[in-house]
Formats: C-alpha cells, sequence, structure tokens
C-alpha cells in the first residue's frame, strides 16, 4: 500500500480508529487476495453443500446462521428420534 511496512501498519491502526468499516473493507479483500494467491481451495458449507463466502472465518462451517441452526436442529432431532427395530 505505502512506502513501507511501518508506514502501513501506521495507515491500519489510524483507520481502525478513525473509520471502520473502510478498515474492514481494506482487510477482507487484503485477506481475500491472500487466499487468492495461495490456492486455498474452496470450502463447502456443511449443511447445504453451498460454497462459503471468501470473506468468512477460516473456521467457518456453514454458510450463514440460517444453515448453522438447521444443522443445529437436525442433530438435535438425530438424537431423539427412536432406533427402529
Amino acid at each position: 500500500m505505502n512506502v513501507s511496512k511501518q508506514a502501513d501498519r501506521s495507515f491500519m491502526e489510524e483507520l481502525k480508529r478513525t473509520d471502520r468499516p473502510r478498515y474492514d473493507r481494506i482487510l477482507r479483500a487484503a485477506l481475500k487476495e491472500t487466499r487468492r494467491l495461495k490456492g486455498t481451495p474452496a470450502r463447502n458449507c456443511e449443511h447445504c453443500g453451498l460454497r462459503l463466502p471468501d470473506d468468512v472465518r477460516t473456521d467457518a462451517k456453514y454458510c450463514d446462521t440460517t444453515c448453522q441452526r438447521a444443522a443445529r436442529l437436525a442433530r438435535s432431532e438425530a438424537k431423539t428420534l427412536p432406533i427402529a427395530a
């Protein structure tokens, strides 16, 4: 971004204090670009199977809270079903 790593660090720290939405957008874009350059494979939602958005956390399992809740409900219903004899 700037001339040196120290200048980048200072700019990002100031931006974080003064303009949080812009800071978040820049950070998401940088993380997305890093993943693209590293060749990180696309991940899928454990519930619906759709591709996870690029801006989710690295440990995310679900594409959104709806899938997370649905998966939790499915697990709890599976525990309560009687075993067929």
